[in-house]
């Protein structure tokens, strides 16, 4: 096992925000293949680090409190996502957000360059944590580590480390692509290079096609960004709009009584706005714990959506890298299908996730249906018991509190108005995305085809000094 005999220079390795890398490893942690970014960024050449444990490049600045969640996480076959710094070879440093997924007898990182924010945020909080692993003497320093991590997290409003990182995902893909265009670079070029095989043209085609697809399911998905912080807002919002109602309510009946039989009207009306105001604070609570719920389902549906677009890129990237390769095609062709598993994992999660979805939808429509037919009770009320104080001379104070009251019912339907926009568009959601998925399900399908024939034709190709070494690699499908 090959260990660092470097100390770290406290100097950063550079590389460029579109430019990404990737390794995969067997199930124990073992490097099997990497690309050109990998070895320039790592300075370690591929042949030196297959075969080598990935922490190789671990940096002593990292806790392992951050790894223990890592494995904790893909050995149970779920998405890591982080920030990670890495050791090169020479001593220097560089920071990557890193997405770990299982694949096939292993796993597959794709890594980009963070934004500076980003780095400083988790640099700050892994020397908290690393501070916490070398001062306990006990086995239990790294719980206490991850006590401190999921503490400041919670002090941040996330309810846990998935929840963070899927945020943070989300925000440094954006920063990466904001970047990128400030700086007029390319993830990966549109086309390849003519000298490329015709094989690897239709595949690169095809992938394209994919990225462009999801592309586009992304953008529609921005649109619930921190849903489930706005709707948690707007649900306590109208929930304290209900108790004023309910306040409302024991304040008209207690100045009808004084009137006598010519309150007992008002007396009824200060009633119903009691039960209609107690049914809207309940159904309002209902509401927003369901979206609440179906909005952490789509979190993760955004989340595989955005891992899936990175690892295209990075299959795109690769094949650019790749395409004029012709002296060991069997390998090229053996990572892209490492490529395409991850694609696939990530696409049958995605696929699960949202049928999970589109099940709890009736329930949240019928939900809103009964917050429609509250607010038009407390209306229908309200305008009721405006009617008979205005009949009254003596109820002057009732009028002004009725009054007031459809102030406050307005602004609840302005703010229930969020609400049902929120449901409308995920009911458009879960109806526009299942033919986008299944459109990426034939191309995948397609693309795995295409693999297979270019893998069967590199490796019966005897010119390719690889094959050999490769033709352990005999399945595809």
């Amino acid at each position: 096992m090959r260990t660092q005999a470097t100390k770290p220079t406290g100097v950063e390795q550079k590389f460029e925000a579109n430019e990404m890398f990737f390794s995969t490893t067997d199930s124990k942690g073992v490097i099997t293949a990497g690309n050109p970014v990998f070895a320039r960024v790592s300075a370690y050449s591929i042949e030196e680090m297959i075969g080598q444990p990935h922490n190789l490049i671990r940096h002593q600045d990292m806790p392992r409190a951050v790894f223990k969640e890592l494995w904790d996480t893909i050995r149970t076959g779920g998405l890591f996502l982080g920030y990670v710094k890495n050791h090169a070879k020479g001593g220097n440093h560089y920071w990557v957000f890193a997405s770990v997924i299982p694949i096939q007898d292993g796993y597959l990182s794709i890594r980009f360059k963070p934004s500076e924010r980003g780095i400083a945020a988790a640099a700050e909080l892994y020397a908290r944590m690393l501070e916490e692993e070398r001062r306990a003497d006990d086995g239990d320093s790294m719980e206490r580590a991850r006590e401190t991590l999921l503490q400041h997290l919670g002090s941040n409003n996330y309810r846990s480390y998935e929840s963070f990182s899927r945020a943070m995902l989300a925000q440094e893909i954006r920063n990466r692509d904001e970047e990128i265009g400030r700086k007029g670079l390319a993830l990966f070029p549109r086309e390849l290079k003519s000298s490329s095989a015709a094989g690897i043209h239709e595949l690169f085609r095809k992938s394209t096609s994919i990225y462009d697809t999801l592309t586009e399911l992304s953008r529609d998905l921005e649109a619930f960004s921190g849903i489930n912080l706005k709707i948690q807002e707007k649900g306590q919002a109208i929930v304290r709009k209900a108790d004023n109602f309910r306040f409302s309510a024991v304040n008209a009946h207690i100045a009808s009584d004084p009137l006598g039989a010519k309150g007992a009207p008002l007396s009824t009306v200060a009633r119903f706005l009691d039960v209609y105001s107690r049914n809207l604070s309940g159904n309002v609570v209902l509401l927003a714990k369901d979206i609440g719920t179906i909005a952490q389902v789509l979190e993760n549906v955004t989340t595989h959506i955005s891992t899936t677009r990175l690892v295209l890129e990075m299959s795109l990237y690769y094949q650019a890298e790749m395409g004029a390769e012709t002296r060991d095609g069997v390998r090229v062709f053996k990572i892209l299908k490492d490529l395409v598993d991850a694609i696939e994992t990530l696409h049958e999660a995605t696929t699960k996730e949202l049928a999970a979805l589109q099940g709890r939808l009736p329930q949240i429509t019928g939900k809103n249906d009964e917050l429609r037919k509250d607010i038009i009770s407390l209306q229908v009320a309200q305008l009721s018991g405006m009617t008979e104080a205005v009949r009254i001379p003596e109820a002057e104070s009732i009028r002004t509190m009725m009054q007031d009251f459809r102030a406050e019912v307005d602004q609840a339907v302005q703010e229930l108005g969020y609400l049902a926009d929120t449901v409308e568009l995920l009911q458009d959601v879960t109806n526009t995305t299942p033919p986008r998925l299944k459109k990426i399900r034939e191309e995948l399908d397609a693309i795995r085809g295409l693999l297979a024939a270019l893998f069967q034709g590199a490796e019966g190709d005897a010119s390719h000094p690889g094959a050999e070494a490769d033709a352990r690699v005999r399945q595809l499908g």
